[in-house]
Formats: structure tokens, C-alpha cells, sequence
């Protein structure tokens, strides 16, 4: 087992476009490594979700890596954020994108996980609008099997990423593990310290 250290690039050809339009669609989905157990069924899932909603970004957690991978729709890059890296594949957060990503960081968690001893991963992207005005997205998976208190420590760390991007808009989309009120009540407060409103999900598509 190998600690995570770089960011994974891997892209199909050029992005299709430069910057942001000013209306997108963005697909959050927790994948649980579907995209290497059948990739069939997810690639065809992908297009067909590409081609109902045209999405432009795809915010995706538990994918796995190889140096076989290539997102499935041309025009795309992913950058993949590993949190548990192997000699020959990794699993963490993939973020892909036709647009082009000037800038990726990945925020790995401090503490890891109970039992495997894995991190988990976050990936920030930086787009921008045609005005320039930038755009970060952040593909959460935020660490689990932990107290409320380090789960807390860890979300702030996003907090503390971001503080030094004051007038950029940003999409935080992800896998929150918020499933106790506890956990739930911090990522609410979170949330409201940047002043951030909820995204109301589309349930028209049933997952794979």
C-alpha cells in the first residue's frame, strides 16, 4: 500500500471548451468502483446521461484507477485524486470535465480511516467563466467510521482551502458520509459560515 501523491491526468484529446457556460449541468455519484466492475454499463450510463442532460461536469467518489482508464465521452479529461494507491490501481475521486481545469489540488485528509488505515480524498478544480470570473468545484468524500470531532477537523480543512479564494464562486459536491445528526448538523453549519445554498438533485435517473 502506497501513500497517495500526485494528481492523475488522463485525457481522450483536448477539452472541448475553454470556459464555463453560463447555465451547465454537474453529476455528483458515488460510483462504489462500478466504473472497473462493469464499465460497460457505466460508459453507456455516462453518455446517456451526457447526451439527456449534457453534463459538463462529472464529480464521481470509490472510482477506481488504472493507466487503462479514459473517461468515456471524447472532449473530456479526468483528474483522479487518489486516496488508497496500489502498485497498479488507486481508488479515490475522479472529477472530469470537457472544460479546461487551470489549476487541481488534492485535499487529503490527515487522519485515516478505522480497520484499512486509508485517507480519504477531496479534489478542488479551478475553471473560469468567459469574463474571467474563476469557478472552483471541490469532489468531497469526506472520511467516515470516525467521531464527530475529527470529521469536524477534517471539513475544515475544505474551510480553510478556500479562505484563500474569498470572491470565487464554488460548488462543493460529493460523498459527505453525513449520516447521523451530529455530522449532519456541522456540514449545515459549514455550509451556512460560506454562505452557500443547497442544489436541489434531479431523480430522474436511476443509478446503474
Amino acid at each position: 500500500m502506497l501513500r497517495p501523491k500526485n494528481i492523475i491526468q488522463s485525457c481522450t484529446s483536448a477539452p472541448a471548451a475553454s470556459y464555463v457556460p453560463e447555465t451547465f449541468a454537474l453529476v455528483s455519484w458515488n460510483i462504489y468502483k462500478i466504473n472497473h466492475k462493469n464499465p460497460q454499463a457505466f460508459n453507456a450510463f455516462i453518455h446517456k446521461l451526457h447526451r439527456t442532460c449534457a453534463v459538463k461536469f462529472f464529480c464521481l467518489q470509490e472510482a477506481k484507477h488504472t493507466d487503462q482508464n479514459e473517461f468515456p465521452l471524447p472532449g473530456f479529461c479526468l483528474h483522479f485524486a487518489a486516496n488508497l494507491q496500489l502498485k497498479h490501481h488507486a481508488y479515490g475521486v475522479m472529477t472530469a470535465s470537457n472544460i479546461t481545469t487551470h489549476h487541481t489540488q488534492q485535499l487529503l485528509s490527515k487522519k485515516t480511516e478505522f480497520l484499512l488505515k486509508t485517507h480519504k480524498s477531496s479534489l478542488a478544480s479551478h475553471y473560469y467563466f468567459a469574463d474571467e470570473t474563476p469557478l472552483i468545484i471541490i469532489n468531497v468524500h469526506a472520511i467516515n467510521f470516525k467521531n464527530s470531532r475529527i470529521y469536524a477537523e477534517e471539513i475544515q480543512q475544505i474551510y480553510d482551502y478556500l479562505a484563500d479564494f474569498p470572491n470565487a464562486p464554488v460548488i462543493i459536491a460529493g460523498d459527505f458520509n453525513c449520516w447521523n445528526k451530529r455530522r449532519n448538523a456541522l456540514i449545515q453549519a459549514f455550509c451556512q459560515s460560506l454562505d452557500m445554498k443547497l442544489a436541489r438533485a434531479h431523480s430522474e435517473f436511476v443509478g446503474i
